[in-house]
């Protein structure tokens, strides 16, 4: 569908929620059960967001893994626009096994891909009216086409955020590791699991003493 129909569509519908950004940078309008447009205001550093969502979710439908629909963007003195499917749906309060398996599951269909979206926490990730995990929000997303060593750091980096973000419970966090582990190559596990572990650890250091240092001052 052409962005003008869709614009049109919208110009017609009723707002179902509206919010902005902490400085403002960016307007979130979801219509009805059908759209939401994301405004970027011109003066500010979005570092392209709406070119990156729009191409990684072109990249992961081209691999046949699920992600909102993105219609297209465009960009004019005003602002640039983003246009999205809007899929019913809220993030889970708590996590079980079961869910922490669906995690695991998308996650690791984004890390093949080569996808780590960078931005994980529980707001990005919906249960939709079907029972399915969504990430709903891939604008500071990265796309590796080797994988490299940044990209085995970027990804445990991105887990040691699912574990603090989204999960928060070392029982059902390890429930999603095991199973996050199970999906890797077989060869690379006993490696993998030793570097994210490894990481895992270092970056809790590092958040210990953020936050400790910020008590001092």
């Amino acid at each position: 569908m052409h962005l003008q129909e869709i614009e049109n569509k919208m110009a017609s519908m009723d707002v179902k929620l509206k919010f902005t950004s902490k400085q403002g940078a960016r307007i979130t309008t979801i219509f009805e059960n059908s759209y939401v447009l994301k405004k970027f205001s011109p003066n500010k550093n979005h570092k392209n967001e709406w070119v990156i969502e729009y191409d990684i979710i072109n990249h992961l439908n081209n691999n046949n893994i699920l992600a909102p629909t993105c219609y297209g963007y465009r960009v004019d003195n005003t602002g640039a626009y983003l246009f999205k499917e809007y899929v019913p749906g809220k993030p889970l309060k708590n996590y079980t096994k079961e869910t922490a398996l669906q995690l695991a599951l998308m996650f690791s269909k984004f890390h093949t891909a080569g996808v780590v979206t960078c931005d994980a926490h529980n707001d990005n990730v919906i249960q939709t009216l079907g029972d399915e995990l969504l990430f709903i929000d891939f604008g500071k997303s990265t796309i590796f086409k080797n994988k490299n060593l940044l990209f085995y750091f970027t990804a445990a980096r991105e887990i040691f955020f699912i574990k603090t973000k989204i999960i928060k419970d070392n029982v059902v966090y390890k429930d999603f590791f095991e199973s996050y582990m199970a999906l890797q190559p077989h060869k690379q596990r006993r490696i993998l699991g030793a570097f994210f572990s490894g990481c895992n650890r270092i970056l809790h250091l590092r958040e210990n003493f953020r936050q400790k240092y910020k008590k001092s001052k």
